[in-house]
């Protein structure tokens, strides 16, 4: 490709990006203002800081894991499970995306647990599939694809299909990683 090409392509992914960031923030600044409203419930308060760490996930790292941490402080001294689960998850998560792969493990199988005992079935499916996630990119194929499926039970019995459809893709990737073609070719057909 020559320069005459990539330069303008260059300048439109460049704009795209800028674009992006520009409504992140805006409602990043929208949040905050909800959160420094007075009279917020506790547990609405503790959701809207774990959406702001979601929002500042992958393009500003420090921001979202403070938040994240705020969610999970107020979650623990409201004695909010639900909350605090949340936020160990979502942690999980960013650790995970720093390749701390130990530490990530570590939250989100307490987060599983927590999930696990008030019995929020979403939830441990979703908390699976990221556990799973880690092991996949491990290369610990056996216990990611263990974990997959039992997302993907769950993901069956609770009506999830969009969640139902990624476990089966994610279990069609694990066997292509395998070089079992057929199984994989017959998991992403069901993706499908």
């Amino acid at each position: 490709m020559n320069n005459k090409v990539v330069a303008p392509i260059f300048f439109l992914i460049s704009v795209f990006q800028f674009e992006a960031h520009g409504q992140k923030i805006e409602q990043i600044d929208s949040l905050k203002s909800v959160l420094a409203k007075s009279g917020l419930a506790d547990t609405t308060a503790i959701h809207i800081l774990l959406e702001i760490s979601m929002k500042y996930q992958g393009f500003q790292t420090d921001s979202a894991m403070t938040y994240a941490l705020a969610s999970l402080d107020k979650s623990t001294a409201d004695n909010y499970v639900k909350g605090r689960a949340d936020a160990l998850l979502h942690i999980g998560r960013l650790k995970r995306d720093q390749d701390n792969v130990a530490d990530a493990l570590k939250q989100m199988f307490v987060a599983l647990k927590l999930y696990r005992e008030i019995g929020d079935q979403s939830q441990i499916a979703n908390a699976l599939n990221d556990i799973s996630i880690i092991y996949a990119n491990s290369e610990d194929f056996k216990k990611s694809l263990g974990y997959f499926k039992q997302a993907l039970e769950i993901f069956q019995q609770t009506g999830d299909t969009k969640g139902e459809s990624y476990a089966l893709n994610n279990i069609g990737i694990i066997y292509q990683a395998l070089n079992d073609k057929p199984m994989a070719k017959d998991y992403f057909i069901q993706s499908l």
